[in-house]
């Protein structure tokens, strides 16, 4: 699927992903996580009420937007349980995922917008 280039002209950061995959069988109930995938993304600060995995309502501080696959040309998703880093430079390099929210259109999946 190819992005209009006007959408992913403004995508001027890359950050990492890491699927979660479960929880460690060692004892001590860690969770473990893949591969990391790298993801092409726009990230902007906007105060935006969302709700979390669990449904309550919470203060999401930071808006991400990355189109549905990584940089290699390779579909990918995002989920609440994965492990986000951004990019150096940001206060913040690993907050939690609060939110997904995959967008479609006619074609398909568009893009995801992740709030943290």
């Amino acid at each position: 699927m190819a992005l209009d280039r006007q959408f992913l002209a403004p995508m001027l950061h890359q950050m990492t992903v890491e699927p979660f995959v479960g929880m460690s069988t060692d004892g001590y109930g860690e969770r473990v996580y893949g591969t990391a995938v790298t993801f092409n993304a726009r990230i902007e600060f906007k105060s935006t009420i969302v709700k979390d995995a669990t449904g309550r309502e919470v203060v999401s501080k930071t808006r991400v937007f990355a189109p549905p696959y990584d940089v290699n040309g390779t579909t990918a998703s995002i989920s609440v349980s994965d492990k986000i880093t951004l990019p150096s430079g940001f206060a913040l390099r690993q907050p939690p995922i609060l939110s997904v929210e995959p967008h479609y259109d006619h074609e398909g999946p568009h893009h995801i917008e992740v709030y943290l």
